[in-house]
């Protein structure tokens, strides 16, 4: 193909005539960042109330049948009345069946001092997804320690 000089000369006079639009990406990019980074993020929190005094508001437990939810001190090691798991899974089938065949029964969550606060809102969490509205806590009223081998 064939051009003149006038038209080279025009080409480069439209790309010298065109402005350059990387310094304003570079700001457009630096504010997003900026507006990710300070951003508040919504934070989704499980409500519980907690007794305000300690162990003079605890009430012994009333004679009535419970299903128990034992959680070991050990990942993924569970216990649903005198029945060990070591499957979340298996847990959450065992926990519907004990609620099937006893309608009225309370749930009773025991747990060793060293379970993370992670595994309780787990199974808070199921339960509330469940529907399950009553969930008691097993606590010590007093301060004495647990012998080796022997959890909640």
């Amino acid at each position: 193909m064939i051009s003149s000089s006038s038209s080279r000369l025009m080409a480069s006079d439209e790309i010298r005539s065109s402005p350059d639009l990387t310094p304003m990406l570079d700001v457009i990019f630096m504010l997003l960042v900026f507006f990710m980074l300070t951003a508040n993020r919504v934070e989704q929190a499980l409500t519980i109330d907690l007794p305000e005094k300690g162990s003079e508001q605890a009430t012994p437990l009333e004679q009535q049948e419970t299903i128990t939810l034992t959680l070991f001190p050990e990942p993924d090691h569970w216990g649903v009345n005198n029945s060990e798991f070591y499957d979340w899974f298996a847990v959450k089938r065992a926990i519907t069946k004990a609620q099937s065949q006893h309608t009225e029964a309370r749930f009773l969550i025991a747990a060793d001092r060293h379970v993370s606060i992670e595994r309780l809102l787990q199974v808070l969490g199921y339960f509330k997804s469940q529907g399950i509205a009553v969930a008691d806590i097993l606590m010590q009223t007093n301060s004495r320690t647990f012998t080796e081998g022997k959890h909640l």
